[in-house]
């Protein structure tokens, strides 16, 4: 696949020289915060549980969850990791990367920080009422699932891209998250294909994304119903769960009021992707982005998330403490 489609667009400066030193949204932080009176946030929502088809046991433990709490979801079919779509869009991330450093990817022998640059007009197209897939600006062109796959079995495995789009060279003794296999991109496409879904919902409702591994708090209707109207009036993400990172890094949006009570802070590098709410124009910005070429199916879908907001592409808060957590009990 050319690249040409990826680099048309005027050159702005990489994720890494955009990083402010004051954390993020700073000065949106400094303006009042307008406080709405908006009641039941759950009932507002279009919740989507991503599961895949053959795990009828999960569905029928979320069924009990969501019996449990009154609400109501729609189950969203996952992307198994033998689809193959999956091997074909591998093959085209070797290509992509092949091509922009000029060589074969295989022959990389130390970390590459390959030739990069977002696209100028992304967030014009997120506020814009364009149909990002009807005018093409959905950079990545999902290859046909008749595609068969080009992938030789002697190739050594892809890597996992870190910052914007630097390159690790393959190593056997590389740990198994460094490594972008079948899984980690199947999850990536079954994310994006709910994230399309959200992107057209109207702009006064907002998605939120389960996995089927889930656990709910049984109050989690009235914490968020407390927290959301601080939220500013343009937002991207809304951690309900996260892990491995310090959330509450950042000051709370909202007043203390008792230490077992969710606050909501500005994310700083929120980890897993089990529960989270996605605004219409966020699943926009995470479309534009999520599909660029160098940058799609480059790493686990949560690193990617991570970066995005680390560089303030995407304006994300998160819940401390959690209103969701994985249950882990078994893998997919």
């Amino acid at each position: 696949m050319s690249l040409s489609r990826g680099f048309m667009y005027h050159a702005i400066p990489s994720s890494e020289a955009m990083l402010g030193a004051h954390g993020p949204y700073a000065s949106s932080f400094s303006k009042a915060i307008h406080i709405s009176q908006q009641k039941d946030v759950l009932d507002k929502s279009k919740i989507f549980v991503v599961s895949l088809p053959r795990r009828r046991d999960r569905r029928a433990q979320m069924e009990y969850l969501r019996s449990f709490l009154g609400l109501q979801w729609t189950y969203w079919d996952a992307v198994e990791a033998d689809d193959e779509r999956i091997s074909a869009i591998l093959d085209q991330v070797h290509s992509i990367r092949s091509e922009a450093a000029n060589l074969s990817i295989d022959t990389i022998s130390e970390r590459i920080r390959l030739p990069f640059r977002w696209p100028s007009n992304a967030d014009t197209l997120a506020r814009s009422n364009v149909s990002l897939a009807a005018a093409g600006t959905l950079f990545w062109t999902s290859p046909s699932s008749s595609h068969p796959s080009e992938q030789d079995a002697s190739r050594p495995p892809l890597t996992c891209a870190i910052a914007d789009f630097t390159i690790l060279p393959y190593d056997a003794d590389l740990p198994e998250h460094k490594i972008l296999n079948a899984p980690r991109v199947a999850c990536w496409e079954s994310h994006l294909s709910v994230i399309k879904e959200i992107a057209g919902l109207q702009k006064d409702t907002y998605g939120v994304i389960l996995e089927d591994d889930v656990d709910l708090e049984k109050d989690i209707r009235s914490r968020l119903d407390r927290v959301w109207s601080y939220l500013p009036d343009e937002w991207d993400m809304v951690y309900l769960g996260h892990c491995w990172g310090n959330e509450a890094y950042y000051p709370a949006l909202t007043p203390f009021t008792a230490s077992n009570e969710s606050q909501l802070h500005p994310s700083r590098k929120p980890k897993c992707t089990h529960a989270y709410a996605v605004s219409p124009l966020g699943a926009r910005r995470l479309l534009l982005y999520l599909t660029h070429p160098p940058f799609a199916y480059s790493r686990a879908i949560d690193q990617a998330y991570a970066w995005l907001i680390k560089t303030e592409r995407i304006k994300s808060f998160s819940l401390v403490p959690s209103v969701a957590v994985q249950t882990k009990k078994d893998l997919s």
